[in-house]
């Protein structure tokens, strides 16, 4: 082979290599953390929907502090709108408004332990009559804890008694209800037993 053909073969190569290096980089992704500091209410949880729009159906909703990761270049330049990877959603496409990114991780780890609690068991008060995934959640969570109930998705009565024996146990109020303080104690609870 003559010197120019193969000096032409090796920089083919060596652009090729650059090419797909580059590639790569430009579909890194950075951790970044859910804010609610551009939201109309700081209390909502942030809507994360299957695609960039509010037309998109939304895929899950996800409180302050929750960390998830921006899936930076190749055709994710939307106007307003970011694709991220919000773990336990591995399988979604997942997109947020950009107001609603940041790089800041949360001023303590509380905070962060708040967002991922309200990520698990949802940002609503769970109480007796609730039903759904994030009842079925919670109702495993209790009993890996160590309290005799089913996990069949729907709030009843062992449930509410077995929620209200947690909270006394963890200085709450014994209310029954699944709000922020219960939803943080319990995710720590049942991490702390990992």
């Amino acid at each position: 082979m003559h010197n120019k053909t193969l000096n032409r073969v090796i920089a083919m190569v060596l652009v090729i290599i650059s090419v797909f290096a580059y590639a790569a980089m430009a579909m890194a992704e950075v951790e970044c953390y859910i804010t609610l500091k551009h939201a109309n209410n700081k209390n909502a949880p942030v809507n994360v929907r299957s695609g960039p729009g509010k037309d998109c159906s939304i895929v899950c909703k996800l409180s302050a502090g929750t960390k998830v990761y921006y899936i930076s270049g190749n055709g994710n330049s939307l106007d307003s709108w970011k694709k991220i990877r919000v773990p336990g959603y591995d399988d979604e496409d997942c997109y947020v408004q950009n107001k609603y990114l940041t790089n800041q991780k949360p001023s303590t780890e509380s905070d962060t332990d708040q967002g991922n609690a309200n990520n698990r068991y949802g940002s609503t008060n769970l109480k007796k009559g609730s039903k759904g995934s994030k009842v079925r959640i919670l109702q495993g969570d209790l009993k890996a804890l160590g309290h005799n109930i089913a996990v069949d998705g729907d709030f009843g009565e062992k449930t509410d008694k077995a929620v209200r024996s947690f909270q006394r146990t963890h200085g709450l109020t014994a209310d029954g209800i699944v709000g922020p303080k219960t939803r943080l104690a319990l995710y720590k609870a049942i991490n702390n037993k990992k």
